[in-house]
């Protein structure tokens, strides 16, 4: 199953390179360092260790509230992830740096989904090197193989693709 999404995802990636960078939706491919060990929080304020990406593929998404291309992303990167997650197990984790649970709440109206986690001390964006929001990592087999960086539209032909 996670195969199935890492071909569809590599499928996308070759598109991209042909069309001439793939801008608007560029991608940047990372010689594939180990992906970093992270513990982040749960609305409910448990503890979320991610370590388990040793297997398929994960998209690491960081964002926050208070940034507003994120804002506008989100939405489309959420319903794209799942239509990935379906179709091949493919993973979002979208991990907010802001600094508790109150505007995240407010900007979900309520019902954060479950893809979202808190890194609200910034351990695990320093830990990636983020330096920029949105930011967004796609780890392979436990590796981080590429970075999106900058917002994108999630929901375009050039994601579909």
């Amino acid at each position: 199953m996670a195969i199935t999404g890492l071909l569809g995802f590599k499928a996308m990636v070759d598109s991209l390179r042909k069309a001439g960078g793939g801008a608007p939706f560029r991608i940047e491919a990372l010689p594939g360092r180990p992906a970093i060990p992270v513990t982040l929080e749960r609305p409910d304020g448990s503890t979320a260790p991610v370590d388990s990406v040793s297997d398929g593929v994960v998209i690491l998404h960081f964002w926050a509230t208070w940034c507003p291309p994120c804002r506008t992303e989100l939405p489309d990167l959420l319903r794209r992830a799942r239509t990935l997650r379906a179709a091949g197990g493919v993973r979002l984790i979208a991990v907010t740096v802001d600094p508790d649970w109150r505007a995240v709440s407010d900007f979900f109206k309520g019902d954060i989904p479950p893809e979202v986690l808190r890194d609200g001390a910034g351990l695990g964006a320093d830990q990636y090197r983020v330096t920029s929001l949105p930011d967004t990592y796609v780890i392979v087999n436990g590796e981080i193989r590429y970075r999106v960086a900058g917002a994108r539209n999630w929901g375009s032909e050039d994601a579909v693709r």
